[in-house]
Parts: C-alpha cells; structure tokens; sequence
C-alpha cells in the first residue's frame, strides 16, 4: 500500500504535533491532553443542563440543542483549564531536565496528535462526505489505525452525540 496525499498530510499533521510536543515540552504537552479529556468529561456532565436551557432558541430541537450544548462547554471548559496549567506551568521551572522534557514532550505531542486526529476522523467517517472522503479514510495508511487510537475516548463522550450518531451516519 502507498502513501497518498491524504496520508501525507495526516503524516505532517502529526509530525506537527510531535514538533510542537517538542517545542513545548513534557508538561505543556501532557497538560495539553490533560485539557482535551477534562473538557470531554466535563462537557459531557453539563451539556445536558444547558440543553434544556436553550431548547427553546432551537425550534425544540432536543437532539442539536445537547451537540451544540456539548460543543459550547467543551470550548469554555477548555479554555479555562489551558489557563490553569499554564499558571502552574510558569510556577514551576524545569530548566535542569529541559532535554528529558522536550523529548517527553515530542512522545506526549504524538499521542495528543494522534487522539484529537483519530477523533476528527473518527467523527467525519459519520458524516455524510461522499464517496471521495469515505475512500481517502478507507485507503489510507494512517487514518485507520488513528481512529483505532481514540476510540479510548469513545466511553467520555455524553450521550447527546451517541443519540446523534442516527442523524450523521450515511
């Protein structure tokens, strides 16, 4: 099997992540991923509150009122935990093990790399893309075994996406 573009860019995508990782060090990157799942528990825990808050504003719509709901929290939550960490981060100052970080930093820039894109194709496999997206995913080298990946996360996701699942699967 070859390498096509798609792999290609999913390819330097990663490599992106695993450079940043690098950049970053160990304890940006691992409070990176620390962010990424606290905001999809938290999310998924309060989505359901706002949901029924904003029901109304949505036509009813119960189903687009937990996603939306579930995306807004996310977001929030994600920025209010990124500052938090780097509060911590800057409070403590490594300068000693700055080798061990950086490297650490790179593995750890993988594995968040591969979660948030093995999530992102994760969920546009369930959307209806056509034909062409359905092939890149099933062709390429990469996107199957990074959706393999995230499927760790799959048991953090509320219930409001699970119940959408119907709406976006072709």
């Amino acid at each position: 099997m070859s390498m096509t573009l798609f792999d290609l860019v999913l390819f330097l995508v990663l490599l992106g992540f695993v450079w940043f990782g690098l950049w970053r060090g160990l304890i940006r990157t691992i409070s990176g991923i620390a962010t990424f799942v606290l905001s999809l528990m938290i999310a998924s825990r309060l989505c359901e509150i706002l949901a029924l808050k904003v029901l109304f504003f949505l036509k009813n719509n119960f189903v687009l009122s937990r996603v939306l709901s579930f995306l807004f929290i996310f977001f929030i939550a994600q920025a209010i935990i990124f500052f938090i960490f780097r509060a911590i981060n800057k409070a403590f100052d490594f300068s000693v093990l700055k080798i061990f970080n950086r490297l650490a930093g790179a593995l750890f820039g993988l594995i968040e790399g591969g979660l948030i894109l093995g999530f992102a194709l994760y969920f546009s496999s369930k959307l209806p893309l056509g034909t062409a997206w359905t092939n890149f995913l099933e062709t390429s080298i990469f996107a199957g075994p990074l959706i393999a990946f995230s499927n760790i996360l799959l048991p953090l996701l509320p219930e409001a996406i699970k119940q959408a699942r119907p709406l976006l699967v072709k």
